[in-house]
Formats: C-alpha cells, structure tokens, sequence
C-alpha cells in the first residue's frame, strides 16, 4: 500500500516513535529500504531506528550503505 510513497514510511515510523514501538520502526524503515533502495532519508532513518534499539552492528552497516548511496549520488550529479 505504501510502495511509491516514502514519506508515508517515515510518517508511520514517526507514529510508531510516539508509541515507543522499537521493533515496528525498525521493520517498517527496513521494508522502506528495500522497495525505495534510493531514498537516501529511508536509510538515515533506518540507521537511527537501528541505534535505538542498540543493534550497533547493522547500524554501522547501515552507515556504510548509506556512504556508498551518499558517493553514488555525487558521482551522479558531475
């Protein structure tokens, strides 16, 4: 229902946020990360839902992926 719009990820990560909800952030970012790969603010807000929940291992993963994105998009933009 939500593949196509981003922000409606981060809106319900937001609400899930309010409800202290670690584990549905995590799976509703994870699930933006793989169906909008490119969405940059997806994975900075995955990796921010992975240092919440101390998984500290995928979030510097995570940090990789999002360097590489971040590389790739400049490399893009010359």
């Amino acid at each position: 229902l939500l593949i196509g719009y981003p922000d409606a990820y981060i809106g319900k990560a937001r609400l899930l946020e309010q409800r202290c909800n670690v584990n549905e952030i995590r799976q509703t970012l994870y699930d933006l990360t793989t169906k909008n790969a490119s969405f940059l603010p997806g994975h900075i807000e995955y990796c921010r839902a992975l240092v919440m929940s101390r998984d500290w291992d995928k979030a510097l993963e995570q940090i990789k992926r999002i360097l590489l994105i971040q590389a790739c998009c400049r490399s893009l933009s010359r």
